[in-house]
């Protein structure tokens, strides 16, 4: 275990969020799923700065619609849940409240005004944080785990979960900072940002294919086979992604519709729609994992193919000698 100490701005905003959301008026969470959003809420604000940030400019920007009478394309849910990876799981768990909760009083634009500056002043706490104290312990912990494995001769690597992905991305930013830059993959269920294309296609391997490889001819037809296999894993892992997005889809449609169903039989076969949909979306992940692997196997025979012709060796042999002398 490494054991870290938040800096007094992050000690600071966790307090302030806190007590905000122990308020007994909250105008920016909808009455019927406080529970649920207060328990998300703070679990962002437990994954880093840089997650509670996301979510405060979320229901600050809500509110401002809302003092403005202008009506928002989605729900609170579900623009949480483009950043709080498993909300769809953690909702089916989770109770509503009750049916008789109070609903939200009446709030005058004075009362949703400095919610709305309350709100604002949290952000800018939260996105002045540039590091997180527990960045740095994961870099400690890192080299205490590395330096272990080594010690047992184990591989170097390490798998960092966490359920938010701005979190997610702040540790991107970190560890490409860090000696453990190389060798980052990453992976969030649809690897569509910038980084996860770009190992695809200008990854690691092409530069260590334009080091080992000599010889015009030769470099030319390992490049067209690297091209081949990128094609190939970015055709592979686009497909199973948009698969993984039509479950997803499907899901939530499921669920929705078994939420607003009356009769028991039929939420029972509804829960049971979704408990096929989503053994699939599992099965799909899992798949997608085992490209990933099938993937780097590719690569490391590319490589380990040309480094072979690097390590051939050369024997000279002494045929015949040429003597003359001038006369």
């Amino acid at each position: 275990m490494q054991e870290f100490t938040p800096e007094e701005s992050e000690d600071r905003l966790y307090n302030l969020v806190s007590e905000y959301l122990r308020r007994e008026n909250l105008q920016a969470l909808p009455s019927s799923q406080r529970s649920l959003m207060t328990l998300v809420l703070r679990k962002l604000l437990a994954s880093s700065s840089f997650a509670i940030a996301g979510a405060l400019e979320t229901i600050s920007r809500r509110l401002q619609a809302r003092l403005k009478r202008q009506e928002m394309a989605e729900s609170l849910e579900e623009e949480l849940d483009k950043d709080y990876e498993v909300l769809d799981e953690t909702a089916e768990e989770w109770p509503e409240d009750p049916a008789d909760a109070e609903p939200h009083p009446a709030a005058d634009r004075a009362a949703l005004e400095r919610e709305i500056a309350d709100l604002e002043q949290f952000r800018s706490l939260a996105v002045s944080i540039t590091h997180n104290a527990k960045g740095a312990a994961l870099l400690i912990a890192l080299d205490r785990a590395f330096a272990e494995a080594e010690r047992l001769g184990a591989p170097r690597k390490a798998n960092i979960f966490t359920e938010s992905r701005r979190t997610q991305d702040y540790l991107l930013r970190l560890l490409a900072d860090s000696p453990h830059a190389d060798g980052i993959v990453l992976f969030d269920g649809s690897n569509n940002d910038v980084r996860s294309r770009q190992e695809l296609r200008n990854g690691q391997p092409h530069a260590r294919l334009q080091e080992v490889v000599t010889g015009r001819q030769e470099a030319i037809r390992r490049q067209e086979e690297a091209a081949k296999l990128d094609s190939w894993a970015d055709d592979l892992k686009v497909a199973l992604e948009r698969e993984i997005k039509e479950l997803d889809r499907q899901i939530k449609e499921a669920r929705r519709a078994a939420s607003a169903t009356l009769t028991l039989e039929v939420k029972l076969e509804g829960q049971k729609q979704v408990r096929t949909l989503e053994g699939q979306r599992n099965s799909k992940r899992r798949a997608l994992f085992d490209a990933q692997d099938e993937i780097d196997h590719r690569r490391e025979q590319l490589i380990a193919a040309i480094e072979g012709k690097l390590k051939q060796g050369i024997t000279l042999t002494n045929l015949f000698q040429v003597r003359w002398r001038l006369i």
